[in-house]
């Protein structure tokens, strides 16, 4: 839960001094890159986007030789703190899917951007986005390789950024394509109709444009 604006990571049950934590940003980058050395090692080998039993164990282990005085447990800690990294990534990468619909991605500040129309829109069909937006997301680079089979972004993507532009170029290429394929169809139609050759080769050059445009020449 949010306290503050701090994270408290809260086990089941009756909270006690045992089963909260406040994480801070070094135990964060601790915890995330001991999950990039489990993705590394094939020991650890996900299925279906899932590390196999014992992980939290490890990654507890880990935390405790990279930290000093390290009390982070397993259970609870590290595995609330997994869950809600976990939810936070599934939907900042749903909204830079539809970056098309005004949503962008700040690639300095590490946070999704929108206007307020948009957000309040969106909020209100996925209320557990709330609190994302022009909020720092500094490793979600690191957790799409962590989480990435479990929601892909972009073929090919690296970065938000890259799955920004992979998805408008798609899309652009795909309208291009259908404007080329209907100004040829006009074109067929008016000379087969009016039989007016004026027309026809009036239109040739616009279509000839698309075409260069569709092939990136």
């Amino acid at each position: 839960m949010l306290v503050d604006g701090r994270c408290i990571s809260q086990g089941l049950g009756r909270t006690s001094k045992k089963s909260t934590h406040q994480w801070t940003p070094t135990e964060d980058g601790v915890l995330i890159n001991s999950c990039i050395d489990l993705v590394n090692e094939r020991s650890w080998g996900r299925n279906n986007g899932t590390f196999k039993p014992g992980y939290l164990q490890q990654l507890e282990k880990w935390m405790k030789e990279r930290i000093l005085n390290c009390n982070i447990r397993a259970i609870p800690h590290i595995n609330s703190r997994m869950r809600l990294l976990k939810t936070q990534y599934r939907e900042v990468a749903e909204m830079i899917s539809h970056s098309t619909s005004g949503f962008g991605w700040d690639d300095v500040k590490k946070c999704v951007t929108c206007d307020d129309d948009v957000w309040i829109g969106w909020v209100k069909i996925y209320p557990a986005a709330a609190g994302l937006r022009n909020n720092p997301f500094p490793h979600f680079d690191q957790l799409a390789i962590i989480f990435g089979k479990d929601r892909a972004i972009g073929e090919g993507a690296k970065s938000p950024a890259d799955a920004v532009e992979n998805i408008e170029t798609e899309e652009v290429a795909f309208a291009t394509t259908r404007v080329a394929s209907e100004a040829f169809n006009a074109l067929t139609i008016d000379e087969d109709d009016n039989g007016d050759d004026d027309v026809f080769l009036l239109k040739l050059p616009i279509v000839r444009d698309l075409l260069l445009l569709e092939e990136g020449l």
